[in-house]
């Protein structure tokens, strides 16, 4: 605990109070000659010359902190649009997510919105996933970053300035064929690189010339690029829904210092496919069985759900979408139900957040989220749904397109698999 507080005061002086802490220990340095000199201070210094100088130590320390936290608030917005309905609108030619909401004035006024009920998200929904095959042509090839991007790469990579990121290897999905007669998807992988990614698909909007990001340049419209011709790193990642045994979605209110959402209300899980769960030892390929490994065992890292808690195959799998903000990044959607209540699930989430600012957990081993919602899975359609907020209950909550647009899906595959179930009988 001494340490924890130490590395937290001194990130506090690091950055907000250094200048004022060497301006201090030169005036008691200045004191300590005039007092051997014999003479006072004030003998010595015009008064107001030295507040004058002093004053303005001050609120620049005070204003480069201010700074900081301004830029730390405003990185995500700086680096991917947050300007939905111009993103539609480059790319008309695809068929993206959209979602009647219900008609409820109240919640409407709530957020301060027109009263529209249907609301289109910068999602292309690539196919629905209901109890489906899957079936992995792996490759251990490496992307290669654009010649342009190469070039301009530590430029790009400051778009991040205040997120917590760390380099590691990942799945590239180069192509994918869902095969609706045998209701089999076919994911075609090689590797990629995380950083790779945040100065791709991470940083799509971040102005790095004088009029060059890399959606102007990479991903323009009015179509979007097919996975096979895409420049972009494009490393698959995944968002996951959890429902505890008495019947709560669990949603996960994002930190501040993750690379993208800062502080959004979140799926169950959203990560990238780690491939130090997904490949296996031996040949370190990429299978069906490390796929479903690596969505397991990052439940596990972020909300300490363990697998002797829930049955998972690929039948969890729901669907295949690309996020436009990302300039078309793809990501599977998962749902699974675990033997936990929302009341044990929300316990261990506690102490293992505990635990993490006990012991000042390094970024590879800590969590995305600090606060965990619930939210009834039969109250979902009483959500009103927007690409940047969800309201619930009078209460509103930011969050990603890719989140949002998550929930819209999982509430037409539960719709779908009720009545699927209602056919069979």
């Amino acid at each position: 605990m001494k340490k924890y507080l130490f590395q937290k005061l001194y990130k506090f002086f690091s950055e907000t109070l250094i200048e004022v802490f060497f301006m201090l220990i030169l005036l008691l340095f200045i004191f300590f000659l005039l007092d051997l000199d014999g003479q006072t201070f004030f003998n010595k210094i015009d008064i107001t010359v030295f507040l004058a100088v002093v004053i303005a130590i001050i609120v620049n320390s005070f204003n480069n902190s201010l700074s900081r936290i301004l830029r730390q608030k405003l990185e995500d917005w700086n680096k991917l649009s947050d300007d939905y309905k111009r993103l539609i609108k480059q790319y008309p030619s695809q068929k993206m997510v959209s979602y009647k909401n219900p008609q409820k004035k109240s919640v409407i006024h709530r957020i301060r919105m027109k009263s529209e009920q249907q609301k289109v998200f910068p999602i292309i929904l690539e196919s629905m996933l209901i109890d489906s095959k899957i079936k992995i042509e792996d490759t251990k090839k490496q992307y290669e970053l654009p010649e342009i991007i190469k070039e301009n790469y530590e430029t790009i990579m400051q778009a991040h300035e205040f997120s917590d990121v760390y380099n590691q290897l990942n799945i590239r999905l180069d192509d994918y064929n869902y095969n609706k007669n045998l209701n089999e998807l076919t994911l075609k992988t090689s590797r990629t690189t995380f950083f790779d990614s945040l100065v791709t698909n991470r940083a799509m909007d971040f102005k790095w010339g004088l009029k060059s990001t890399n959606r102007e340049l990479l991903e323009f419209g009015p179509f979007v690029n097919p996975l096979s011709e895409s420049k972009l790193s494009n490393h698959l990642g995944f968002n996951g829904f959890i429902e505890t045994s008495d019947h709560k979605i669990i949603f996960v209110n994002r930190s501040n210092n993750v690379s993208i959402g800062k502080g959004t209300l979140g799926n169950s899980v959203a990560a990238s496919l780690k491939t130090m769960y997904a490949l296996n030892n031996e040949e370190r390929t990429f299978t069906p069985e490390g796929l479903l490994r690596s969505m397991i065992l990052e439940i596990d890292a972020e909300l300490k759900i363990k697998d002797d808690c829930f049955e998972f195959s690929t039948s969890n799998i729901i669907a295949i979408y690309r996020d436009l903000v990302e300039g078309g990044k793809p990501q599977l959607l998962f749902y699974v139900k675990v033997n936990k209540t929302t009341e044990e699930v929300n316990d261990n989430f506690k102490k293992a957040h505990k635990r993490k600012e006990k012991n000042h957990l390094p970024s590879k081993l800590s969590m995305d989220g600090d606060k965990l919602v619930f939210i009834d899975r039969n109250k979902l359609t009483d959500l009103f749904i927007t690409p940047e907020m969800i309201v619930f209950e009078g209460k509103s909550y930011l969050t990603m397109p890719s989140a949002s647009a998550a929930i819209v899906i999982l509430i037409n595959y539960l719709k779908e698999r009720k009545r699927l179930q209602y056919e069979d009988y």
